[in-house]
């Protein structure tokens, strides 16, 4: 057999979460490929659907916004477990050479502006996965609608807010947790 098929490559990958070990490059399109891209039709699809016929509702905005948000989820998680397992920060560079390659090539951003917009997007998410409820009651709704608002989105309903929220938060949750049960190997 020449190579590997996508069947195969699949099963490789999915061996490699639970806890194997792997080189930082291989961890890093596995977090690019499973986090970001494949995410990027799961993660708001139901949000997707709901404001795609509304008007105002600026869908490659929306897109845009999207995969930036997922790679600062994976940033954020690669910098938490950096704190924990220096040797994590291998995953970094490569990481950021995916994302900065394929933003180039959807939105033809220079390097310079795909970094700003990725730590933008990270230090906005950071201040919803970090607010202190006590101190920032609203911010599981206020967060959320800011959100939609750059995409053309005015959502006034708690229940639709309140599940964006949450969505972001079980995201990082699942992101640190798949993180931790990888080895770097060089």
């Amino acid at each position: 057999m020449k190579g590997a098929t996508k069947e195969s490559k699949m099963i490789s990958w999915l061996k490699k979460l639970f806890g194997a070990r792997v080189q930082a490059e291989e961890l890093a399109q596995l977090l690019f490929s499973l986090c970001v891209l494949q995410e990027e039709t799961t993660v708001m699809r139901k949000e997707q659907s709901r404001y795609d016929n509304m008007a105002g509702f600026q869908r490659e905005a929306f897109q845009r916004q999207l995969f930036l948000y997922l790679v600062a989820s994976v940033a954020i998680a690669l910098t938490n477990e950096h704190s924990r397992r220096p040797e994590i920060s291998g995953v970094i560079i490569p990481f950021r050479q995916l994302v900065n390659s394929e933003i180039a090539r959807r939105w033809r951003f220079s390097e310079a502006e795909a970094d700003s917009a990725v730590e933008n997007a990270s230090s906005d998410l950071g201040r919803l996965l970090y607010a202190n409820p006590g101190a920032q009651k609203g911010i599981s709704f206020e967060w959320p609608q800011e959100w939609l608002k750059r995409v053309g989105v005015t959502e006034y309903d708690p229940a639709a807010l309140f599940e964006i929220n949450m969505r972001w938060k079980l995201h990082q949750i699942h992101l640190a947790k798949m993180l931790s049960k990888f080895r770097i190997v060089k």
